[in-house]
């Protein structure tokens, strides 16, 4: 009887491992435009295959970058040429990340695909002044695992980019006198 107990319960486990639960079955943003942490408000875009959040209060990093002092304005974009972006501290960055997310949890969902953050910058300073997360999922995950994240995540993590993360502005960067810069990085 003993042995039975002991091999149904290592099968158990065997078939627990092999087959783990969905992400998780928590959902913060499907069918929300909007979501409240500590005071702050984020937008939310949630699809089968993406989500995004950026707080409410950002306004630069929608706003197109243009050429302090250029008479005609010259725009920074797609159609006219992104500029330089600013550099981005990947040690710093990975510390930062690390405050917020375990080992564990980067390495869950980084299975997933990936969460690029996008910053807008003080191009006189470096300070990260702006910062928006957007989400893509590999092909074949379902789920929206990334909804599973608590807004507590994203808020730290935002906090703490904006309080300590400093980017490096070439001397090309400078020389084009945009308005607001932008850099990005891959979170998983």
């Amino acid at each position: 009887m003993k042995i039975k107990l002991f091999s149904l319960i290592i099968l158990s486990l065997t078939l627990a491992m092999a087959f783990p639960p969905p992400a998780s079955s928590q959902d913060y943003y499907s069918g929300k435009t909007e979501i409240a942490c500590y005071g702050e408000v984020y937008k939310i875009l949630s699809a089968s295959d993406f989500l995004y959040l950026s707080n409410k209060k950002n306004h630069l990093i929608d706003e197109l970058r243009y050429k302090v002092g250029s008479n005609p304005v010259r725009y920074y974009s797609y159609a006219t040429g992104m500029g330089t972006p600013a550099g981005i501290d990947y040690d710093k960055y990975d510390e930062i990340v690390r405050k917020v997310f375990t080992d564990e949890e980067i390495e869950k969902y980084s299975r997933y695909g990936f969460i690029i953050i996008r910053y807008c910058v003080d191009t006189q300073t470096g300070r990260t002044l702006e910062v928006e997360f957007v989400s893509w999922y590999k092909k074949g995950v379902t789920g929206n695992p990334y909804n599973a994240i608590p807004i507590e995540k994203f808020y730290e993590l935002e906090k703490l980019l904006k309080a300590e993360m400093v980017c490096s502005l070439s001397d090309e960067l400078k020389k084009e006198k945009q308005s607001h810069g932008y850099a990005t990085t891959d979170l998983f």
